[in-house]
This record gives C-alpha cells, sequence and structure tokens, in this order.
C-alpha cells in the first residue's frame, strides 16, 4: 500500500507532478490546493471553528471523510458540523529541541495521519 500525505505548505506542489498511483491520499485541515483526496486530517480547534463559521455563514466546507480525535469528534456531532468523522487519533505530543532546549509540542494533522498509517496498515509499502 502507498500513502500520499498532503500538506498545504509550498511541498504540495511537489504532488501535482507525481505520476505515481496511491492507494490513500489524505490532505490536511481545509485544503486549498484542490486535489483529490480520500480522507482530511484534523487535529487543531482552528480548523473546527473554521468549519463551523462556515456553517454559520451558510457556506459549509464539506470535506468528506475526516480522520481526527475523540474530542473533535464530539464537538462536531454536537454541532452538527458537516463531514463523515471518524474518531481514529489518540492526542499525542512530540519532543523536539529548539536552541538546545527541549519542548513537547502536540502532532500535527500530516504527522498524525502519517503516525496512524505507520500503525494500522500492514501491507504499508510506502508514506510519501
Amino acid at each position: 500500500m502507498k500513502v500520499c500525505i498532503i500538506g498545504n505548505g509550498p511541498s504540495n506542489s511537489l504532488y501535482k507532478n507525481n505520476k505515481i498511483e496511491y492507494d490513500l491520499k489524505v490532505c490536511c485541515n481545509i485544503p486549498q490546493h484542490g486535489y483529490k483526496r480520500d480522507c482530511t486530517s484534523i487535529v487543531d480547534d482552528r480548523t473546527l471553528k473554521i468549519i463551523k463559521r462556515s456553517v454559520e455563514l451558510n457556506k459549509p466546507v464539506n470535506l468528506g471523510q475526516i480522520w481526527c480525535h475523540q474530542d473533535m469528534y464530539k464537538h462536531a456531532k454536537k454541532n452538527k458540523l458537516p463531514g463523515i468523522w471518524n474518531p481514529i487519533y489518540e492526542p499525542r505530543r512530540i519532543v523536539i529541541k529548539i536552541n538546545e532546549r527541549k519542548v513537547s509540542v502536540d502532532y500535527n494533522s500530516g504527522l498524525a495521519a502519517a503516525d496512524y498509517v505507520c500503525e494500522n496498515y500492514d501491507d504499508l509499502e510506502e508514506v510519501h
């Protein structure tokens, strides 16, 4: 199985020219690039607020299949947010070193998706 995780930064332009056939394409947060995807990875509250606001403005953002944390799932259901919300992530943190100091930060949506597929897909060959 080949998986591609497409973020919203400049590196997503690398996907456009990619001729590889992927079995699973995961985009992060609210994709702005227009690539087709199988699901969307969301782990931060800011994205939930944007989706909720889009509903309030009567211009709902429907991201289809959404991978998220349990708390986000509950929030989405409570607020009747569009999409198929799947609470598959456990909240995780990673320790990084900044200027010789260790700092603990939450996983971003791309790292959460990569971690999930690596732990849950036995036939995984590649993650891009």
